[in-house]
């Protein structure tokens, strides 16, 4: 099958977005395929929050995107974690548990636009390597055969093909993004999530971030795609030694946007980025156990604005 390249169009730099996928595989597939992946045991974890996604961890918490808690559109304050409702698909209806209490590392909120430090060069790396925030829910989650994520303590995530899961816009290589929203109610109730695999391809910014792309040619990995609105602070998952741990936090991505060719070498869709968790897991055990101060503390030996 052939298509004709329309243009090279312009890199787009996006926060917060769920998925895109290739035109030659949605002509094919359809989304049914990427959806019915985000349904398989270790991904129901990933639930949908206030437009966003977040990744159920265990006891009442769930990890969310550092951008997702308002922190940058409102000067350094958190949304009210009343406000959150974490939301998952079950029996056809919604399962829902709002927020109670966040937690955030200091690198996330000392780097906050309006803050003292917010002027310093490095606050946009800084702020996005600690992209993380944790919210207590009002309850622990109570569904059958619902399972926490279990974290990745590794670091040997370059070359793993793990699954990507989240909620948001869909879209093609051709389309970029659709308009119809769905994922927060808006068109499909209940919440439906999407997963697509990328090999992670490089890690960066003090070892905090890691990336995915898609593969070219004939490398390409099937159910492939990249980031779109509304996947910040799903779940990047790959198997270790038999079992699916949690190895990523969708964060953002650069979208390219491309008339599909065929698989001749030639680039396909875009980055998508996600906040590495192994560098704060040995922290959020800790605070699953009762005590979230050293994930509280992390980033703040990155503040010294005489630096």
């Amino acid at each position: 099958m052939r298509f004709t390249l329309l243009a090279l169009a312009v890199i787009l730099p996006y926060c917060g977005y769920s998925q895109i996928i290739r035109q030659d595989d949605f002509l094919a597939h359809g989304f049914d395929p990427y959806w019915k992946l985000a349904t398989e045991e270790p991904f129901r974890c990933v639930g949908e929050m206030n437009g966003g996604s977040a990744v159920w961890i265990g006891g009442p918490y769930v990890l969310y995107a550092g951008h997702g808690t308002g922190i940058q559109a409102n000067r350094g304050q958190l949304k009210q974690a009343s406000s959150m409702r974490w939301r998952i698909p079950v029996n056809g209806r919604n399962y829902e548990i709002r927020g109670k209490e966040w937690h955030v590392p200091k690198g996330l909120h000392e780097l906050s636009p309006g803050t003292k430090r917010s002027v310093l060069q490095k606050e946009k790396d800084v702020y996005e390597a600690f992209d993380i925030a944790v919210l207590r829910l009002d309850a622990v989650p109570s569904v059958p055969g619902l399972k926490p994520a279990k974290l990745y303590f590794g670091k040997e995530e370059i070359g793993m093909n793990p699954v990507w899961v989240g909620y948001g816009n869909r879209g093609t290589s051709d389309t970029l993004e659709l308009p119809e929203r769905f994922g927060a109610g808006r068109l499909d109730n209940p919440v439906r999530p999407m997963a697509w695999r990328n090999r992670i391809v490089k890690s960066d910014r003090w070892d905090y971030v890691i990336w995915s792309t898609f593969d070219e040619g004939d490398k390409g990995l099937p159910l492939e795609g990249s980031q779109s609105r509304g996947s910040s602070g799903g779940g990047v998952f790959a198997p270790v030694d038999g079992e699916w741990r949690l190895i990523g936090l969708g964060m953002h991505g650069y979208s390219a946007l491309l008339a599909t060719v065929e698989r001749t070498g030639k680039p396909w869709g875009g980055y998508s980025g996600a906040t590495r968790i192994s560098p704060f897991s040995q922290a959020i055990q800790k605070g699953l156990e009762g005590d979230w101060r050293e994930f509280e503390a992390m980033g703040s030996h990155l503040l010294d604005s005489d630096k």
